[in-house]
């Protein structure tokens, strides 16, 4: 079983296919994030499969990517839920 990512993990969000991440948000919930756009106040929004469509990956925060199940750029296959896998370190 993978863990889940945790409310205060940093989202990041691409506006189109393979470009590069410009969006972020703080996940505040397992369906909801913070976040604000140009002219519009923060705000506590659903992660709808709008956003899940542009999701393109998940961090903890400070720390190590959460990968995304599914390999990220189009993480519709999620359920409503992120998950991260089992993180590896090869400091010894």
């Amino acid at each position: 079983m993978q863990p889940e990512a945790e409310p205060g993990s940093v989202l990041v969000f691409r506006w189109r296919g393979a470009t590069i991440a410009k969006h972020a948000a703080i996940l505040a919930t397992p369906t909801t994030m913070i976040h604000a756009i140009e002219g519009s106040p923060v705000s506590e929004v659903s992660l709808s499969p709008w956003w899940r469509r542009r999701l393109a990956g998940a961090f903890a925060f400070p720390g190590d990517p959460l990968p995304l199940q599914g390999g990220g750029r189009n993480a519709t296959d999620l359920d409503g839920r992120l998950q991260q896998q089992p993180h590896t370190s090869s400091a010894g």
